[in-house]
């Protein structure tokens, strides 16, 4: 039944979102360049890794780094610097960065509810591969955003996560989903 929802809901949102990603996606264009789209390895099901899209919001400059300190040390040359433009910032905050994970719910990468999926490279390192948390797909949102503010210890997150993949239920995705929409119209009431 979670999948259905899933699959049932996910393309509402793309039909219904269309035009607002459309406007997103020009605007990401416009500013950030090609490619539009970001492809992060991420750990879905099971464990197994998956690619997430979100849309790309940061642009990356090369600049040369030639002060006394980088010659002396030797490690002088070019650097490439990421940053944010003001329109690429106003689409992260507002979430619509993430809106192409919607693709990844209609796929099967990932659900509308679920503890969000941590970077492959992140779990790999953590040796967490085969936590409980991987036994649901990763979700758009999940308890932690409606949670924290994602600055939690890794092992608190982790125990959260566990124990709603060991008791996921509809009702309780619908809570975390309306939660989820406080907290978007509202950013303080993250609790």
């Amino acid at each position: 039944m979670k999948r259905t929802f899933d699959i049932f809901f996910a393309t509402i949102g793309l039909v219904l979102l269309a035009p607002v990603i459309a406007v997103a996606m020009l605007f990401t264009r416009l500013v950030v360049g090609r490619p539009i789209l970001a492809r992060q390895f991420r750990v879905g099901l099971a464990g197994r890794p998956f690619e997430m899209l979100r849309l790309r919001t940061k642009v990356a400059r090369r600049s040369l780094d030639l002060s006394a300190d980088a010659v002396e040390s030797g490690t002088s040359g070019w650097r490439i610097e990421y940053h944010r433009p003001p329109v690429t910032q106003r689409i992260r905050r507002s979430r619509l960065d993430v809106l192409p994970q919607l693709w990844n719910v209609i796929t099967g990468d990932m659900s509308l509810v679920g503890p969000r999926p941590m970077v492959w490279q992140d779990a790999v390192e953590a040796r967490v591969l085969d936590h409980p948390r991987h036994s649901v797909r990763p979700g758009l949102t999940g308890p932690g955003q409606v949670r924290g503010r994602g600055d939690e210890p890794l092992v608190e997150q982790l125990e959260v996560e566990a124990a709603y993949a060991q008791q996921v239920t509809f009702r309780g995705d619908l809570s975390i989903m309306g939660r989820t929409m406080l907290v978007m119209l509202k950013p303080s009431l993250r609790a």
